[in-house]
């Protein structure tokens, strides 16, 4: 029973995968594959950091700014930053992220733009928002990393990777800096750290285009490329 230490595995979601497991389901939900015809230049993943809030008139102005770029929320806690932006908005659902995307948007009857799960089975289950169940799909498989595959981070850069990106911008991946943090937020850290690494090593640069403790992502200035 480990799962209840993980920090996405809400109660909702263990309960969720007792009834599988009873019921003898790898799964509740099979999805179609996310295999995308169009492509995409650009990406902004967009991280759960207040930074990405503080920061939202000029990323708002760099998307609209920047050609054929893709939103990717990687977690949806700051997604109504970001609702009213004109370019394709994917949705990383992982664990619980479906019901904190049901109290972000109020129980909207329709939110625009796509979400992205695990490869099946998903083992925590699966649980997508009225809204978002027919344009809800799932990775074939997440190739650029053998841990941490079923992260918020991992589902955010492997979409990137099927949308062919060649440059991802990322916000909202603050980190930490001069405050004590407890034992998930230093896992958390080091977990975001190695999928970012991973991804180098993979020739693909991250720039962080908002402040940033992270080491692996390169710093570049949001307001240098809206000015």
């Amino acid at each position: 029973m480990d799962w209840v230490t993980k920090r996405y595995y809400s109660l909702n979601s263990i309960v969720r995968a007792l009834q599988n497991q009873k019921t003898g389901k790898k799964d509740n939900v099979t999805l179609e594959h996310f295999s995308e015809e169009k492509k995409y230049t650009a990406a902004l993943i967009v991280g759960g950091g207040p930074g990405a809030v503080a920061h939202a008139d000029a990323l708002h102005d760099f998307i609209n700014t920047t050609k054929d770029i893709v939103v990717i929320h990687a977690s949806s806690k700051n997604a109504l930053s970001f609702e009213k932006v004109s370019s394709e908005q994917i949705f990383c659902l992982v664990g619980n992220e479906g019901h904190r995307m049901e109290e972000v948007f109020g129980h909207k009857q329709k939110i625009n733009g796509r979400c992205v799960l695990p490869p099946f089975p998903r083992k925590m289950g699966t649980y997508i928002p009225a809204s978002l169940r027919t344009s809800a799909y799932e990775l074939n498989e997440v190739s650029f990393t053998d841990k941490y595959e079923d992260s918020h981070t991992a589902l955010a850069l492997q979409t990137a990777i099927e949308l062919g990106v060649s440059v991802i911008y990322v916000t909202g991946y603050d980190g930490y800096e001069g405050q004590s943090i407890g034992k998930k937020e230093q896992e958390l850290f080091m977990e975001n750290e190695y999928l970012f690494r991973k991804m180098k090593e993979a020739g693909r640069t991250l720039y962080s285009i908002t402040p940033t403790t992270y080491k692996e992502l390169e710093p570049r200035s949001v307001y240098a490329s809206v000015s």
